[in-house]
């Protein structure tokens, strides 16, 4: 993988956020694959989140204390200033509490205020995790819609083996997936750091599967998704 780097070549900043899922456990190794590349990493975790893995293990992935309380004495600008900091931030996993929290605006614990502070001036990333009928309920789908509206990229999720023993949509992306779609966002980010470089320009984004031809008969293809190309269109 990429290590993207920012001015004067220091290490690109990741504000890491774990709401409460079981797939918290994936987030670990998630982490785990962004420090051995040299990011620096903030990591942000609900009360829930903190259920399902611990604080002694999301600092020793990172070597750095866990952001859990508002209210900390001495730090209660966390909220403002790490969403400053961070080149990126990611949530990961995204539970449909809170997905829900942040569409309708609450911002009653420390994940939720930081969402409020956001400026929308950088990439936020939101890898949800839950079964799959609250992946499908109208209220987690009318708010992952009103999130993407607002510039947020919802990387999806998987189909497969679920926690409760279900078969379905629902699950977290892995961890490589996740590590893609974060260098992805930190490379146009850091190129584009102020969205007044495109303004007002026009740009062609060619994206899918191309075929070229051999001869009269015979041709070379691929089975590109246009995945990529469409990924670049949102940033610019």
């Amino acid at each position: 993988m990429l290590k993207w780097e920012g001015p004067m070549n220091k290490p690109s900043k990741i504000l890491f956020q774990l709401s409460g899922s079981i797939a918290c456990f994936k987030a670990c190794a998630l982490l785990s694959k962004l420090s051995q590349a040299g990011y620096e990493i903030e990591v942000v975790a609900s009360r829930s989140a903190l259920q399902f893995v611990g604080e002694a293990t999301l600092e020793g992935l990172t070597g750095k204390r866990v952001h859990t309380d508002t209210f900390e004495a001495g730090r209660a600008m966390d909220h403002i200033h790490l969403m400053r900091w961070a080149d990126v931030i990611v949530l990961c996993p995204a539970s449909a509490n809170t997905l829900n929290k942040f569409a309708s605006g609450f911002g009653d614990d420390l994940l939720s205020t930081m969402f409020l502070a956001h400026d929308f001036r950088k990439p936020y990333l939101i890898a949800p995790a839950m079964n799959q009928f609250m992946w499908s309920h109208p209220a987690t789908k009318a708010s992952v819609e009103k999130l993407q509206s607002w510039g947020l990229e919802i990387l999806g999720t998987g189909k497969g083996n679920l926690a409760c023993g279900e078969v379905g949509e629902g699950r977290m992306l892995e961890p490589e997936q996740i590590q893609m779609a974060i260098e992805l966002a930190l490379g146009l980010a850091l190129a584009l750091p102020q969205a007044q470089k495109t303004s007002g320009r026009h740009i062609l984004i060619t994206s899918g599967g191309t075929e070229e031809p051999i001869d009269g008969v015979r041709s070379i293809t691929n089975t590109s998704t246009g995945r990529t190309g469409a990924d670049l269109a949102h940033w610019f």
